[in-house]
């Protein structure tokens, strides 16, 4: 696949992981310039995951109705448009407004640009080309706080937007020049009934589960969010079955691999989106460093997201998927636990080192999970299965941040408005848990699966 090509993809991903990272770090200087307390911006870190759960399903189609390469610059024109009007929104209102055109179109632009590698590149050489396509998202939720640290501390809170521009504008050029032209790929109408099934169902699950845990949100009112978007997916799955024409192909789940990945990659993710939310708040409530120190002793999770890029391919190639699936599964889970055994006054090398080797382990897992997906199926279903795992991934992180957050409150004793350090163990203990939970997904499989040549 073309270098040049692959750096515009993977930048794609890096520049929405980020966008969404840096804001959390940089909330306090964004609510203090709308002059609202920082709570209330949490409806602006809603705003964008419902936008992103109510449009992955329609990336698909838009691929196939538009051609990948106008549906990803297209994708990339409104990120700029809803980067810009973040940075120059005078009202909390329109911020929130801007940030759901933000989620919307980074729904649009990753699925998309997973698939284009997916048809470009032959089986035999997908881990080495989803090795590097990966790399920066996981790299982009490490660095974000660091650098929305600096910019909020040292600059302002707009730069955290308007940084986006310039990246999505080489992008979006570079994208017209290495993108091959393609005709439309079907005529197939829009599923109406399904894209406002879909999209309720999956939003309502997102909003629910990120209230859920916020103490001026009705419980109740989380609950029923949660209620009505299981039956929303429920009334889909169940239409789907009599309708020619359907948003998601939820027939691919018949695959016994793509099946796996799916579940296996949920429970996985779970721990995921848990310890990125806990790690930084353990660090800064719990131990009492700044934000910027925070994001200092967890930037070596970057370090060790790039060191998995450069053993992950041969790693696959000679074990293969399953086992490297069970190994890094079991070793993830093991490892997210034992942060539940740090205690003030620890020295920061040995947060560096955890983080680092958390690093290299969960990038070499989400490489091979995501060619799990794909290891048995055609190309001509690679839309669907790309969209599917998007959904399955946002629905994850979710999920885990959101419990993360419940199990904390369990641990916060009433009244209480600081977290101690101790309430964070069971959240790592339990979550830990239920990455290690994964390996029940990979065991079974073909122990030939996935060994793949070494190669470009």
């Amino acid at each position: 696949m073309n270098r040049s090509l692959l750096l515009v993809l993977s930048a794609s991903v890096f520049v929405v992981q980020m966008d969404s990272s840096a804001l959390a770090t940089a909330l306090p200087a964004i609510a203090a310039g709308f002059r609202i307390d920082p709570i209330s911006l949490k409806l602006a870190l809603t705003a964008y995951l419902v936008g992103l759960a109510m449009f992955i399903p329609v990336s698909g189609w838009l691929a196939s109705r538009l051609g990948t390469k106008r549906a990803f610059r297209g994708s990339m024109l409104v990120f700029m448009v809803g980067s810009l009007a973040c940075a120059l929104s005078p009202t909390l209102s329109l911020f929130v407004c801007a940030r759901f055109v933000l989620g919307a179109s980074a729904a649009i632009m990753v699925p998309v640009a997973r698939l284009i590698i997916v048809q470009a590149v032959p089986r035999e050489k997908l881990v080495g080309a989803l090795s590097q396509w990966t790399l920066p998202a996981m790299i982009a939720p490490i660095v974000g706080p660091l650098i929305g640290g600096a910019l909020a501390t040292w600059a302002s809170w707009h730069w955290i937007f308007l940084v986006n521009l310039p990246v999505a504008v080489t992008g979006w050029v570079a994208a017209g020049i290495f993108l091959a032209g393609e005709r439309e790929a079907t005529s197939a109408p829009f599923d109406w009934p399904g894209f406002f099934l879909t999209g309720a169902g999956f939003a309502l699950l997102i909003f629910g589960m990120s209230v859920i845990s916020m103490k001026n949100v009705p419980m109740e009112l989380a609950l029923a969010c949660l209620v009505a978007g299981v039956i929303a997916l429920t009334a889909y799955a169940i239409a789907a079955r009599t309708r020619r024409v359907w948003l998601l192909d939820l027939s691919l789940f018949a695959d016994r691999a793509f099946r796996k990945s799916i579940w296996g990659g949920f429970l996985f993710r779970i721990g995921t989106g848990a310890v990125h939310f806990l790690m930084p708040l353990l660090l800064q409530l719990g131990f009492g460093f700044t934000p910027f120190q925070s994001g200092l002793l967890t930037f070596s999770g970057a370090t060790g997201a790039v060191c998995s890029k450069l053993i992950a391919q041969a790693v696959y190639a000679r074990l293969g998927l399953s086992r490297v699936l069970v190994i890094t599964a079991a070793s993830a889970g093991a490892l997210q636990a034992t942060a539940g055994f740090f205690e003030p006054g620890i020295q920061p090398w040995i947060i560096i080192s955890y983080m680092a080797v958390g690093g290299v382990i969960r990038t070499t897992f989400f490489t091979g999970v995501s060619v799990l997906g794909y290891a048995t199926l055609d190309n001509s279903e690679a839309a669907d299965v790309s969209v599917l795992s998007s959904v399955s991934q946002q629905l994850a992180v979710a999920c885990g941040v959101a419990f993360a957050g419940m199990l904390l409150a369990l641990r916060q004793p009433a009244g209480a408005t600081d977290v101690a350090a101790t309430a964070f163990q069971l959240s790592f203990f339990v979550t830990g848990g239920l990455s290690t939970l994964a390996v029940l997904a990979f065991l079974g499989l073909p122990k030939g699966l996935g060994r793949l040549k070494v190669g470009e």
